[in-house]
């Protein structure tokens, strides 16, 4: 985009923090395995590696060190949590997601790898792992709050002689393992899962929505059952064992100044103008919203040039929480789904950093480095979740500026100059 963002305070802040507090205590692995052998009683799954891709963006968002793996075999899985399990500090924070092929056996959960083919039971320890293994190695690291999330209760499309001594057909076991850990299922025990028809699970379109709510873990699991139970028209519900002293929080509570993002396609039941000159109405013409759409960017954009080059790091505090703001105003109502889609990743991780920035002393000398490494330090002492979304704004500002380069490419195909 023109005026592109320069992120300098990211550089600023992060090099002055010292290790304890860059040193992220909230770690995450996320597979999704979409790809299994032709030749196998898997049948390959559409979403999967989407839905994985979709809760690594949300995770990393709100602080988390995610590692990753696509379509990862038995043996890759293995190397990926050993990677894992030796990032999670003790008394941090540790989530593993699964999306794919599940399987119960002898009551014990197995998630199966991409070379999973289910052709003999000998072969079952080379094709999947255990699902308690995973659980097993966020207690050992000495994890203070775990979450095992299981979106995998696909059904077994074909029956195998083995398979009728020991595996249900639908689901997966209930897990009870002791300790500050949640296991949460896509699905009850002994309901299969649905994988979903457009993209995403209906379970990880609902975490990637409520898990940036800012409830307690609790509020935000009943949500996320309400919601994934209204779209599957009942068909589905999901499930949680497990317990935690105190209540987790995946982000933290509102700052004063930055309001929640509002949705991106508002959806009134009947507009009651057509004419595009309400901030609420949902225009019937869409060269009126697109046109409504780049005038209030460009104006946004005006409003908020970029810094230049060697000015003080309150000029560029100043600048980030300014333009954040007037990115909330721009009404995205009535846009084509793709455009407004992109400029909600655009201006999302922008809005984020300012509401980091809002929730820091004011006070603070921004142009003195020892006055920023002090509070740093002072964060990390007292206020630890806010030091470590201090250290995600280097993860944000990627998000952004990638976002920025989208924007190009979509403002560009509806004919938007931006200027």
């Amino acid at each position: 985009m023109k005026n592109p963002i320069r992120f300098v305070l990211a550089a600023i802040l992060l090099s002055s923090l010292p290790a304890s507090v860059r040193a992220q205590d909230r770690v995450a692995l996320v597979v999704g395995n979409n790809l299994y052998p032709e030749d196998g009683n898997f049948p390959s799954l559409d979403n999967c590696a989407g839905d994985a891709a979709l809760i690594k963006t949300t995770l990393a968002a709100l602080g988390f060190r995610v590692f990753h793996a696509e379509n990862a075999t038995r043996s890759e899985m293995d190397t990926i949590l050993t990677d894992f399990e030796n990032a999670i500090p003790r008394g941090g924070t540790a989530v593993f997601y699964f999306a794919g092929h599940g399987i119960e056996f002898d009551g014990k959960n197995y998630l199966m790898g991409s070379n999973a083919k289910l052709q003999a039971r000998s072969r079952l320890g080379e094709e999947a792992m255990d699902a308690e293994t995973f659980a097993s190695a966020m207690l050992v690291a000495g994890a203070k709050s775990s979450f095992v999330f299981l979106d995998c209760c696909r059904e077994v499309p074909k029956d195998v002689e083995w398979l009728t001594r020991g595996v249900k057909k639908r689901g997966l076991a209930e897990l009870n393992i002791d300790g500050d850990i949640i296991i949460a299922y896509a699905a009850k025990p002994g309901q299969a899962a649905l994988d979903g028809q457009d993209g995403n699970s209906p379970y990880a379109k609902a975490l990637a929505k409520w898990l940036p709510s800012g409830m307690k873990h609790g509020d935000l699991f009943d949500q996320v059952r309400l919601e994934v139970h209204q779209k599957t028209g009942g068909a589905q519900r999901t499930w949680e064992s497990g317990s935690f002293l105190e209540p987790f929080f995946f982000k933290s509570g509102a700052v004063a100044g930055i309001a929640d993002l509002p949705p991106a396609m508002p959806e009134p039941s009947s507009p009651s103008r057509s004419d595009g000159n309400g901030p609420d109405t949902l225009p019937l013409n869409p060269k009126v919203a697109l046109d409504r759409f780049a005038t209030s960017l460009s104006a946004a954009i005006k409003r908020n040039p970029s810094p230049a080059t060697g000015s003080t790091n309150s000029a560029q505090m100043l600048y980030f929480i300014t333009f954040a703001k007037d990115l909330l105003g721009v009404n995205t109502a009535g846009l084509p789904t793709d455009l407004a889609t992109g400029f909600e990743e655009f201006r999302k991780p922008l809005v984020a950093i300012a509401e980091v920035i809002n929730e820091l002393p004011s006070d603070v000398n921004w142009d003195d480095p020892a006055a920023i490494s002090a509070l740093a330090v002072d964060l990390n002492t007292k206020n630890p979740a806010l030091a470590q979304r201090l250290a995600s704004i280097g993860t944000l500002a990627d998000q952004f500026q990638t976002a920025g380069t989208m924007m190009d490419v979509l403002a560009s195909k509806y004919g938007i100059v931006l200027e």
